[in-house]
Formats: C-alpha cells, structure tokens, sequence
C-alpha cells in the first residue's frame, strides 16, 4: 500500500474504522485500493465525507474479499454486515447518507458483476424499505396525530416507533420481506387501521373529526369501528373500494401476526377484551415497544439492514433534516416512486429522486 497516496486524515480514518470493524489486513488493503480509485476520479473529498467513503469502500472490499478455507473451499465475503457499519459510522440523521453514497461509490469503482449486482440489490432494498418509512411517516401527518400536543407527544412518538416496527415485522412475517409494492401498500393501510382503532379512547383523532367521519360502533359511542376507519385510510390513500377486500385480508393477517405475539408474550395486552387497546395504553406501551424492539433485534439477519435507522433521529421526520446534502440539493439520488391510477390500482416505477418531504406521498 502506497501511503504516499492519502493524507494523514484518510489514514486515520481507515485505521480508526478499521480497528472498531476488527477488518483484517488484506480487507484493509484493498479498501484503500477501492478508495484510492475513487478518490482520482473525484479529486475532491470534503472531510465531512471522508468517513463515510472509507466506509463504503470496506464495504466493498468486504463484499469482494475471497477466502479459503483449511478444506480448499473458496468463501466470498468477510463478514461485515451492513448494520455492523451503520453503527459504526453513527450518523445523526439515519441510514440514508451512506446508502446513498455507496450508490455513487460503486459506479466509480472497479467491482465484478456480482459484487455491483449484489450490492445495487441492498440499496434497492434499502430504497424500497425507506420509501414505505417516509409514507408511513406522511400518513401520520395527513391524520394530523402530530398535532396533538405536547402532552401527547412523547406517547405519540412510542406510537409512530411502535407501529413502524409492527410493519415492519408483518411484511417480514406476512409478505416474507419480498418487495411486492401492492402487497406492501395494502399492508401499510391494515397497519395504520390496526393503530388508530386500538389507540385509547382519549387520544383526539382531528382528521376524522374535522372531516365529519363518524368511526364509531352504531350505538356504541365509546367503540371504534375498525371497518369506518379502514374506508377512511382508503381515501388518504387514495386507493378505491375495489381494493378493500385486499386489505381486509391483510388486516385480518396482522391481527393473527400481532395476537401471536402477545400469545407468545413478546407483547403484553393486560385487558380481558378481544381486541388489542391494552397493547396500546399509555402505561403498557413503552414496555411493549422496548419489547418488540427487543424482538426484531433478535429476528434481524446478519446482512440484513436494520430498519430503524430509518427513526433513529427525529430530525430525519422534518423537511430538508434527511442528509447534510438535502441543502445543496444532492439528497434526491434514490426512489421507489409510488402512484395510484384513477381506478385505484397501484403501480411501481424506480426513480432516480430520493424520497423526501415533499414528495413522498401516494
């Protein structure tokens, strides 16, 4: 390795990230080879970036590193999983940064096939997942539970960690994490319609209120009708009757996934009653969350990509809060675009935009 080639900075960087990865030497080496490669390319690297380029580049060597084992068998790959390195790099603002440059990164470096195949299907996957964050996170919004108030604020942000986690689980569970938009789509709005018919009774719901929707059991004033509320996440989403029975099913698929954990007592529902509210109340939730949380740190694969990064920051929630690069305009590298027909059907298109604010909504 030529260290004439790097600055004193990159070298420390390697080294510090290097040693927190426990990353071999010949890993290590061909890092900076990878690096090194890009950085003649680009000419100039801010300091800002310099970690999360170093980054990238292990791993990508990591990805490309073969090894033999003492049986003369040939193994690709060293070990280092994505989440490994997300929580090595501790960026305030989420997981989307590196992704987004390793998008870049992996077009000015020289990798095989295999390597840039596999890892444009970990970013395209990461794409896919972020998007459904940023509408998950929009469809909270659009029924104004933001604006509760600060009393409500804290439970609130329990409720939007809690419930993502729920999605998240369920489409693993349910969908077997495959990337089907329409699938995914009808999950999203069973999901939502799960939360806010079991939220507690004293939690406001402006939206249904100040559009004159009346969500509750006829005759049972204090009762929440799943069915009412279902119809109305169907008009935010803008999806038609037609695909109602769709996500009924979906529903009653969530609502098995969510009893069997409580069954099993990875969630706690201290009431006597059929539905879910107790999961939902104010002294039951935070535990229940630090216990789903618990669990889907269990459940998560090694090279899977943990998901709530996507959270990690509340910041990342605000307009223009996702990378230091949404200022200069650099952020809208990255999409799944989301749009439904006029008859209500969904269709997917990939975009080379990054999800935003602004423009992630169905």
């Amino acid at each position: 390795m030529n260290n004439k080639a790097f600055t004193v900075q990159e070298q420390e960087e390697l080294n510090k990230a290097s040693n927190a990865l426990n990353l071999d030497a010949d890993t290590k080496k061909l890092a900076f080879t990878y690096f090194l490669e890009y950085k003649q390319k680009l000419k100039q690297i801010t300091p800002e970036r310099l970690p999360i380029l170093i980054n990238c580049a292990i791993y990508c060597a990591s990805k490309s590193q073969v090894i033999t084992t003492v049986s003369g068998d040939t193994i690709r790959g060293v070990g280092i999983s994505i989440t490994q390195l997300l929580r090595a790099l501790n960026i305030p603002t989420g997981a989307d940064e590196f992704l987004m440059t390793l998008k870049e990164f992996i077009t000015q470096v020289t990798l095989s096939q295999d390597i840039s195949n596999e890892l444009k299907g970990i970013i395209d996957k990461f794409a896919f997942s972020y998007t459904f964050f940023i509408k998950f996170n929009n469809l909270i919004k659009q029924l104004d539970l933001d604006q509760l108030g600060s009393e409500h604020e804290e439970y609130l942000r329990c409720v939007k960690n809690f419930g993502w986690l729920i999605f998240t689980l369920a489409r693993s569970s349910i969908l077997q994490n495959r990337t089907e938009l329409v699938e995914s789509v009808f999950l999203l709005a069973a999901t939502l319609t799960h939360i806010i018919t079991n939220l507690p009774k004293n939690i406001p719901l402006p939206y249904f209120e100040n559009n004159d929707k009346d969500i509750k059991i006829e005759g049972e004033d204090n009762q929440r009708d799943s069915g009412k509320i279902l119809e109305s996440v169907l008009d935010i989403l803008k999806l038609t009757k037609s695909s109602l029975g769709d996500v009924e099913s979906h529903l009653k698929s969530l609502q098995e996934f969510v009893k069997r954990m409580v069954d099993n007592g990875t969630l706690r529902n201290p009431t006597t009653t059929e539905g879910f509210e107790g999961i939902y109340n104010a002294q039951a939730l935070p535990g229940n969350f630090e216990k789903i949380d618990a669990y889907y740190q269990k459940k998560l694969g090694f090279d899977d990509l943990d998901e709530r990064f996507f959270a990690r920051d509340r910041r990342a929630l605000q307009a223009g809060m996702f990378t230091p690069f949404a200022k200069q305009g650099q952020a809208n590298k990255l999409s799944i675009n989301i749009n439904i027909t006029k008859n209500g059907d969904v269709s997917q298109t990939l975009s080379k935009n990054f999800p935003s604010q602004k423009n992630a909504q169905f």
